[in-house]
């Protein structure tokens, strides 16, 4: 969610999720789940959240919480992800979890590359 600080529905429901960054702005706050949690709607799974892999920084905001989701039809274009070494870690076609798994066994930062004439 877009909304990260202490007592947000996510620092809530899955803390562990603050330390990354989101592609979610400002607006993607919970508050329809605070206001059905008011009046006694039922909620499940709340700490099960996806995380995209595949986002881009936007010149000068390296350090902003902020980023904008790179579609999965880069990699179907022949994009790649690299670790910090240069290296291919993973099958880019493969699911969203099994390329975010496969980023917490190697070594960040992750880049995306792509071949000027396939881009």
């Amino acid at each position: 969610a877009g909304a990260c600080e202490r007592g947000s529905v996510l620092a809530r429901h899955a803390p562990g999720m603050l330390k990354f960054p989101t592609t979610n702005d400002e607006r993607a706050n919970g508050d329809s789940i605070t206001l059905g949690q008011a009046v006694g709607a039922g909620t499940a799974n709340l700490d099960k959240i996806q995380l995209t892999p595949t986002a881009a920084v936007l010149p000068g905001q390296a350090d902003a919480q902020f980023k904008v989701v790179v579609s999965d039809a880069i990699s179907g274009a022949g994009a790649r992800l690299i670790d910090a070494s240069g290296k291919r870690f993973c099958n880019e076609m493969a699911s969203a979890q099994d390329r975010v798994d496969a980023m917490a066994k190697n070594k960040p930062p992750f880049r995306l590359v792509i071949k000027a004439k396939q881009a």
